[in-house]
């Protein structure tokens, strides 16, 4: 089932809206994501029409994907992977920490990852360059110390999809 060509410009608005929801009771509020038999985890929000879900894969390093869906048709997706330095290993819940502090903070009117800059107290900073917009966009984030080594680093592509 398609959308139409013109779901990305009536609905765009409505979607940034159910992503701020969504990301702030699924993935950064009190539920915890489910575990399952596969190693994946999962994290969803339902709100009527709208449905989110975020799959990811794996420790280190992870992949994930995130669609939307609008009455049972996938509408959104964006795919990440990323990964903690190695040599970082001994670190992973500082670094960790920082990117959910990061995360909690995703600009409203682009809630795709974190913002373009993020200084946690713990002495990492976050970056993300973000291209394009919540139709259509990719980008990168990372995490550097205090010596400005990257100790993490995650790409990521997504927009809107099922149009035609």
């Amino acid at each position: 089932m398609y959308l139409g060509k013109n779901f990305a410009e009536k609905k765009a608005d409505e979607l940034i809206a159910f992503l701020n929801t969504a990301l702030a009771n699924a993935n950064y509020g009190a539920a915890e994501p489910v575990d399952l038999a596969n190693g994946s985890f999962i994290s969803t929000f339902d709100d009527g029409d709208w449905y989110y879900e975020d799959t990811w894969y794996g420790g280190e390093p992870f992949s994930g994907i995130t669609t939307v869906s609008y009455k049972s048709v996938v509408c959104w997706t964006m795919v990440y992977r990323g990964r903690l330095e190695e040599r970082y290993a001994s670190i992973k819940e500082e670094v960790m920490n920082c990117l959910k502090a990061a995360l909690k903070v995703t600009p409203s009117n682009r809630p795709v990852r974190g913002p373009e800059l993020y200084q946690h107290p713990n002495d990492f900073l976050y970056r993300n360059q973000c291209r394009g917009t919540i139709a259509d966009f990719s980008g990168s984030e990372e995490i550097r110390d205090l010596a400005n080594r990257r100790v993490y680093t995650c790409t990521y592509t997504g927009g809107f999809v099922n149009l035609w």
